[in-house]
């Protein structure tokens, strides 16, 4: 059943808008911003430890790449000088051959000595 009546458009009639919405999103961004500078302020230092640490690593590997380069460099060129194969090269290099008389030792004690010669034997 409708029942016909009238009734009036109330379009002057504009019902309120609840404002409390505006203080609870104000409260939410607070702490919420909050929320998220604890976070940050937490999450921080631990980020730069772990960098650092990944840092630490990378160079600790270049380090020990480099040290192995140089070892192989000291190699090299302790082969290069070593005395059997400078003497094969002597002439390559428009040397002689030191003679006995120009060889000098060093003892045990320290001490620069000339080469041992034998004793000479008394003409007879």
């Amino acid at each position: 059943m409708t029942i016909l009546s009238f009734r009036p458009p109330n379009a002057w009639l504009r019902p309120k808008l609840d404002g409390s919405w505006r203080r609870w999103l104000v409260a939410a961004l607070l702490y919420g911003g909050a929320l998220a500078a604890l976070l940050v302020a937490t999450a921080a230092p631990r980020q730069e430890r772990v960098r650092l640490a990944y840092e630490i690593a990378r160079l600790r590997e270049e380090v020990a790449e480099l040290e192995r380069k140089a070892q192989e460099l000291e190699l090299a060129k302790h082969r290069l000088v070593a005395p059997h194969v400078l003497a094969r090269s002597l002439e390559e290099l428009s040397l002689a051959p030191p003679t006995p008389s120009q060889l000098w030792y060093l003892t045990p004690q320290g001490e620069l000595r000339g080469t041992p010669t034998a004793p000479r034997r008394p003409a007879p």
